[in-house]
């Protein structure tokens, strides 16, 4: 029998975003492009697909800014 996911892809996406208000409050608001591609990812996961996309494309703006 297999595991249930579900469980795991809840509780990793609670800690990303427990990471994210952490990385907020201690870097004056800059965030570090990596979680937010990660909840992405763990939205796409759990099909939730208009989620996932949301914080991928914020991964992808605060990416292009760091470059500008």
């Amino acid at each position: 029998m297999k595991p249930d996911t579900r469980i795991y892809k809840d509780l990793a996406l609670q800690y990303y975003l427990k990471s994210v208000s952490i990385q907020e409050k201690n870097t004056g608001g800059s965030i570090f492009v990596d979680s937010y591609s990660n909840i992405g990812d763990i939205y796409y996961k759990k099909n939730n697909y208009k989620k996932a996309v949301e914080y991928y494309q914020e991964a992808l703006k605060l990416t292009k800014k760091s470059i500008d």
